[in-house]
């Protein structure tokens, strides 16, 4: 019995250690977890923050690029030679302006900058889009209004349009069945970047 005794308390006295030991493994644990979470912690505010800062120059840049294409606009349905060296879009641009604002038909040299087609030619041989760029953005409102009821852009069923950005045109395609349904009802419509007005309201596409 005595032996016995001996033994189970030797056994008590080995487990007791291990318990030990093992109490301290947990400790440290513990601690490498608790420094695990504040490094994590530490990351994501850091991730956050760069999210943040490319948020930022997103906007930023979506900003910029609204801001250059102000100057320009996009005409549509414009016929372009089979091949793009025997096309000169740019005198072609000049004479339906000039029709356009025959008032200012020598002055198109100054009052246009850049005049280009929009991307490789198509499969379909649909004519690509023109991409304006005006010197000055009175002109090129002065244009856009005129050749609603231009001879010239009847026609030849030519169309300008607005040179918006991906995100805008998404906005818009978001909005547009407000704007119609508006419309329809005879509310005063009209779009400022990817908003639109209506009857004095601004509407965005977040909060339609």
């Amino acid at each position: 019995i005595l032996n016995a005794i001996k033994d189970l308390s030797s056994r008590f006295s080995s487990l007791e250690g291990n318990i030990k030991k093992n109490s301290a493994d947990i400790v440290a644990i513990k601690e490498n977890v608790e420094g695990m979470d504040h490094q994590i912690k530490s990351s994501v505010d850091k991730v956050q923050a760069v999210n943040r800062r490319i948020s930022e120059q997103e906007i930023k840049m979506e900003e910029a690029e609204r801001y250059s294409r102000r100057w320009n606009l996009k005409l549509l349905n414009l016929p372009e030679a089979v091949s793009e060296t025997a096309e000169d879009v740019r005198k072609l641009i000049f004479d339906i302006f000039g029709k356009i604002v025959p008032e200012e038909k020598t002055k198109m040299g100054f009052l246009i900058d850049t005049v280009h087609r929009i991307g490789h030619p198509r499969e379909d041989k649909s004519p690509r889009p023109v991409i304006i760029q005006f010197t000055m953005h009175t002109f090129k409102q002065r244009i856009w209004r005129a050749s609603v009821s231009a001879t010239v852009m009847k026609e030849k069923n030519l169309r300008l349009a607005e040179d918006l950005t991906y995100w805008e045109r998404q906005c818009r395609n978001k909005l547009w069945p407000l704007v119609d349904k508006a419309r329809k009802e005879g509310k005063k419509t009209s779009w400022r970047g990817p908003d639109v007005i209506i009857d004095g309201k601004r509407v965005t596409a977040e909060s339609s």
